[in-house]
């Protein structure tokens, strides 16, 4: 067989594995599983209060906090009215619309944006995604009906990423400011994490302003991004929360607490999660391989960045920023809810997801300049690597699952998700059902009867 033709085969089945990679969700967990939280939210986004007030209404949505995130409100709106049309028809369906469209998205921007890494073959950057799409935090964060904020943050912070990175290597077009103001207020109002990540791009585009001396009005559209989503959360949203839901949210919940973050506990904790996260991606091994592997990537990219010592500098400079603030911001989670770490089912599922998705696209950028140029024996190694991954990954689902299972959150929802859905199947209550899940039944029961 030619080798053009072989390679075309070798692509088109890891093209429909990353599509199988996207439906998993759907197989493993038989049509997804239920978190506790939704089992509240879906229903009174159900309700007959106005659209306005649905989405404009934190203390019900969130349990009386104000987070800035009314835009993933109004997706899990979306998601509840989807889940009421498929209770119709009878089908019972625990996976939101938003997880299949966060799954599109990151296929279609991750193949889109590595088109033009030409050290990058299309078959090797297929396989780097299915070593991502077959982790396991990936797979129950998109196997769970819950929220709709970080699952679609990944695939946008993987775009910013991609597109900052062409901004930095001068492939910019007029529009880049609009488009960076944008994307950083389209991740503000999809969760805090996005905050923090547009400020943390609002620095390193401004780095790059003063180390080349232009893209000024880049810098500009950043900060007015961050200014404008400042504005958001401390008098737009509020004023408006007053006249949709009647009253002023509190920002207390925003408030962190400083003292523990002078401490150096919170940052140790962070780099376990970081650690363990890596170790999820890149075929659960160990953490020293996981961290190994991104080392050795990102050193590779690094030397070959370019001619001279200031292109080496200046990567090797935002790596360092990017790895530094992940560092800080999951120690201001853990500050802020501590079950993140203190919870071993929260380790493995939906925080750490955006993280996974940063870490993909780095990876794709480093990988291009690390390995510009292989073929033959050489780059077979690469892909023999990331099959190795994969497999990997998807060789622990089970005991990732187990892992999970015990722990106190992920040891309710999953037994009670299976016997609500036998109970659906079977017309009539299972007495296991917790309080929690027997409304919920109830509610789906009415929903199948047109009420």
């Amino acid at each position: 067989m030619p080798a053009s033709r072989q390679g075309r085969g070798f692509l088109f089945a890891t093209r429909f594995l990353i599509a199988a990679a996207v439906a998993a969700p759907f197989w493993f967990w038989k049509g997804g599983v239920l978190e506790l939280e939704v089992l509240h939210f879906i229903d009174r986004y159900l309700d007959n209060r106005t659209l306005l007030h649905k989405i404009f209404d934190p203390y019900t949505n969130d349990f009386r906090t104000y987070q800035a995130r009314e835009l993933s409100y109004f997706i899990d709106y979306i998601d509840a009215h989807v889940f009421r049309q498929l209770m119709r028809w009878d089908l019972t369906i625990f996976i939101p619309l938003s997880a299949v469209i966060a799954s599109a998205l990151t296929v279609g921007i991750f193949l889109y944006a590595t088109r033009r890494y030409r050290g990058l073959a299309p078959l090797t950057a297929s396989l780097l995604l299915l070593v991502y799409l077959s982790n396991y935090i990936y797979l129950v964060t998109m196997g769970m009906f819950y929220r709709s904020t970080k699952p679609l943050l990944a695939p946008v912070l993987m775009g910013t990423a991609f597109y900052l990175a062409s901004v930095f290597e001068g492939q910019a077009r007029r529009w880049a400011p609009l488009a960076v103001f944008g994307l950083f207020c389209l991740m503000s109002l999809l969760d805090r994490q996005g905050f923090f990540y547009a400020i943390v791009g609002t620095g390193l585009v401004a780095a790059y302003a003063l180390f080349t001396r232009k893209g000024w009005s880049l810098v500009s559209a950043a900060a007015a991004a961050v200014f404008a989503m400042t504005a958001y959360d401390l008098w737009i949203g509020p004023w408006i929360i007053e006249r949709a839901a009647g009253y002023v949210p509190s920002l207390a919940y925003q408030e962190v607490p400083k003292e523990p973050l002078l401490q150096g506990l919170p940052y140790r904790q962070s780099l376990e999660i970081l650690g363990e996260s890596l170790t999820v991606f890149l075929g659960s091994t160990s953490k020293a391989i996981a961290f190994a592997i991104v080392a050795a990537i990102a050193a590779a990219g690094i030397w070959r960045a370019g001619p001279g010592r200031a292109p080496r500098l200046t990567l090797t400079a935002i790596l360092a920023v990017v790895a530094l603030s992940q560092v800080v911001m999951f120690a201001v989670m853990i500050v802020r809810h501590p079950p993140l770490y203190e919870w071993i089912d929260h380790r493995y599922w939906y925080y750490p997801l955006p993280f996974q998705a940063l870490v993909l696209a780095l990876l794709a950028m480093l990988l291009h300049r690390a390995i510009a140029g292989w073929t033959g024996w050489k780059l077979a190694v690469v892909h023999v690597a990331l099959v190795a991954a994969i497999a990997g990954n998807v060789a622990h689902w089970t005991f990732y699952r187990d892992v999970q299972l015990t722990s106190r959150w992920f040891s309710r929802v999953y037994p009670q998700t299976a016997i609500l859905k036998s109970s659906l199947a079977a017309g009539h209550p299972d007495p296991r059902l917790i309080l929690q899940y027997r409304e919920f039944y109830e509610l789906c029961m009415r929903i199948k009867a047109g009420q």
